[in-house]
């Protein structure tokens, strides 16, 4: 079933927006030949990789289609590859949606796969994702590297963005969205940037869970002491996120194609 995006674009920072703007949205509203057709999105767990997606489609007034191995995979030998392609011809005129493609890992290198029934639903989607005739698909990874390479080239995926953990400044924003959100009060007007410096190396998610957290403690109202309390609940390796950081920067580096690359330095977070 198709549905309706709930986030928007105003949940991310100015430079995100306008970058975006100009290489995906501009292009599919004026209807340009040249406009993307698949786009991935490439970064660790929780920081907002679907959510940028729903934002896209909502700017862009498109319904989203979740797909996902188990909408299609059937039992028996080469009913999925059927259902695959009846799927899709079904969806080809169609240019009133995005098809989300989440956790794109089960589309791993052929060379590594050793069931041939795996091959051939990739060697499949690799044939839809050449047509030109085909919706937007939009596909998020937290493990790029064994997806196949093959997938990755313009033509089947036109643009990769990749997202690191946020910075103070995309933290604040998240925060300020956060709060509006859930309609909780602050004890005073600093505690957004209080939040926001306190969560260095947490994901969106994080953030989030930890102002639900600090909510639920502070009956409603956040204060320093609640945002002290809800935190001491969260583990978080920073030198581990430090190395995801620096291994993104280095992946986005190595891409080929059109990248778009939202990862910030040590001295930014």
């Amino acid at each position: 079933p198709l549905r309706e995006p709930k986030w928007s674009l105003s949940s991310f920072p100015k430079n995100i927006v306008e970058e975006l703007e100009r290489v995906v949205i501009n292009p599919i509203r004026s209807s340009a030949k040249y406009a993307i057709k698949g786009l991935i999105v490439i970064g660790p767990p929780g920081v907002g990789k679907s959510v940028l997606v729903e934002a896209l489609a909502k700017r862009l007034g498109l319904r989203i289609l979740d797909l996902s191995p188990g909408t299609y995979r059937s039992m028996w030998y080469g009913l999925t590859e059927k259902i695959l392609l009846r799927l899709f011809e079904k969806l080809r005129k169609r240019r009133d949606l995005i098809i989300l493609i989440d956790d794109a890992e089960f589309l791993s290198m052929r060379a590594k796969s050793i069931h041939e029934v795996h091959l051939s639903e990739i060697t499949m989607l690799l044939n839809i994702l050449q047509r030109s005739d085909r919706p937007l698909i939009a596909f998020t990874s937290n493990q790029p590297d064994i997806i196949d390479p093959a997938l990755l080239r313009p033509g089947r995926i036109d643009l990769v963005i990749v997202m690191g953990y946020p910075n103070l400044e995309f933290r604040k924003i998240i925060v300020r969205e956060l709060l509006r959100r859930y309609a909780i009060s602050c004890s005073d007007d600093h505690i957004v940037e209080y939040i926001a410096k306190s969560t260095r190396w947490f994901t969106n998610a994080e953030i989030d869970a930890l102002i639900r957290l600090a909510a639920s403690i502070g009956n409603g109202v956040l204060s320093e002491e609640v945002i002290d309390k809800a935190k001491r609940k969260f583990k978080i390796n920073e030198s581990e996120r430090r190395r995801i950081q620096e291994y993104l920067e280095w992946y986005a580096n190595r891409l080929q194609g059109i990248v778009l690359t939202y990862v910030s330095k040590e001295d930014e977070i």
